[in-house]
């Protein structure tokens, strides 16, 4: 773009954002075509020269999560009340709360378990978490994928590390393996084993919930081909926490993948004392009703569609 015309394209956007002043008005101005106001500002944003930050407070409905927290018996509910549709969008909005929440939460020495997924990736993006002392976090359940796609498994570990200055611990393996032989001998591995070892000392486990579909993250990773997934919805799995698959009423569906899996089991994940769960969308309504009903999740961070759906059924 010549010198006058990134000049022309200065006093405009500036007219506009700085002074509040319509392009109509502009066009006058500056004795030029409407629609060369409106051109010039859209180059404007595409060229990166307008960056629009949207800041309101985030809200959220507190007699619908007091229902959820009643009806499921769980500790306590963040309902958020948005207008916006885009997942990663709503996960940065709620990010300030949920980082709250987790300040007052994680105390020294503590231990701290993370899922991965892409719902912990992007609140791992924009956490705004305090230094803690002695802390650990560590990764619960197997993330390399069988496949090109990238899990991000190491991004939300290394993430939450810095954020609260703890020591971290990866599980650099998949979720599941081809055999139960192949998940004994890779357990057996002195840096996986002391992994694993620790699942019944976390004091924190944090993670989302997966649907079940063509597109959902374990059938993407190459975890389960296509006649896999058609098996698991015959047999009336409605989704997976952690790696393990449950049915419309939170009980376990083993079908032998736990002996295939390298993760936190169901018991272990139970008996964690504070268990958090953060799960967006009414597609998850179906898994994340289960998972309540399981006896999963101690704290929940959702929204107002996913909340009302669950409360209706």
């Amino acid at each position: 773009m010549e010198q006058d015309q990134l000049e022309l394209m200065q006093v405009v956007t500036e007219k506009y954002y700085y002074q509040d002043i319509n392009q109509a008005q502009i066009a006058t101005e500056l004795n030029l075509s409407k629609p060369t106001v409106s051109r010039l500002l859209k180059r404007a944003k595409k060229d990166g020269y307008i960056k629009v930050e949207l800041n309101f407070p985030t809200t959220y409905q507190k007699s619908l999560g007091d229902q959820l927290a009643t009806a499921f018996g769980i500790r306590k509910a963040f309902v958020y009340d948005t207008q916006l549709t885009n997942k990663q969008l709503i996960i940065e909005e709620m990010s300030e709360q949920i980082s709250l929440f987790l300040d007052d939460l994680i105390q020294d020495g503590q231990t701290i378990g993370l899922a991965w997924g892409r719902t912990l990736y992007q609140l791992s993006e924009h956490l705004k978490g305090r230094q803690k002392k002695d802390t650990k976090v560590i990764q619960i359940t197997g993330g390399a994928a069988r496949n090109s796609m990238v899990t991000n498994s190491e991004a939300i570990v290394l993430n939450f590390s810095i954020s609260y200055g703890s020591e971290w611990f990866q599980l650099p393996v998949p979720a599941f393996v081809d055999s139960e032989e192949i998940a004994l001998a890779l357990k057996k591995d002195r840096q996986i084993k002391h992994v694993l070892d620790s699942f019944d000392k976390l004091d924190i486990a944090l993670f989302s919930v997966g649907e079940i579909h063509k597109n959902a993250i374990v059938v993407e990773a190459g975890y389960f081909g296509e006649e896999d997934f058609l098996d698991l919805l015959e047999k009336g799995v409605v989704g997976d926490i952690v790696g393990t698959f449950l049915d419309k009423e939170g009980q376990v569906l083993d079908l032998g993948l736990s002996k295939r899996h390298i993760g936190i089991s169901a018991q272990q994940l139970q008996k964690v004392e504070n268990k958090v769960c953060v799960a967006i969308g009414e597609e998850k309504r179906d898994v994340l009703k289960a998972t309540l009903l399981g006896g999963y999740v101690d704290y929940l961070f959702t929204d107002t569609v996913t909340a009302k759906e669950m409360l209706m059924q």
